[in-house]
């Protein structure tokens, strides 16, 4: 996911300002992404879906200071539903959001 090639590139040291053009492209690609998935949230169990589930668990986990839900109710209740699955709670970082 985008969010892990971000995570990763910030970590490195780039010149000339590249490490925060591609931190911005990065986060716009997952921003598309979930607008996309409020317009058409998830309505099965799938692998899509609990992957889906741990792409928006690791987003809080990583970047807790750019929460993705506000302008996003579909995909936020979804993710709610989700995360209070016996599997997710489970999840060690789950309930530290």
């Amino acid at each position: 996911m985008e969010a892990d090639l971000r995570l990763l590139e910030e970590r490195k040291h780039f010149k000339d300002g590249c490490r925060d053009a591609m931190a911005a492209g990065m986060r716009r690609k997952i921003k598309n992404a979930l607008n996309s998935l409020e317009a058409a949230p998830p309505t099965g169990l799938t692998v899509g879906e609990v992957s889906l589930g741990s792409a928006l668990a690791h987003l809080d986990f990583r970047f807790p200071d750019e929460p993705w839900r506000p302008g996003r109710p579909n995909l936020a209740a979804w993710f709610e539903t989700f995360s209070a699955r016996p599997s997710m709670q489970a999840t060690p970082f789950v309930d530290k959001y």
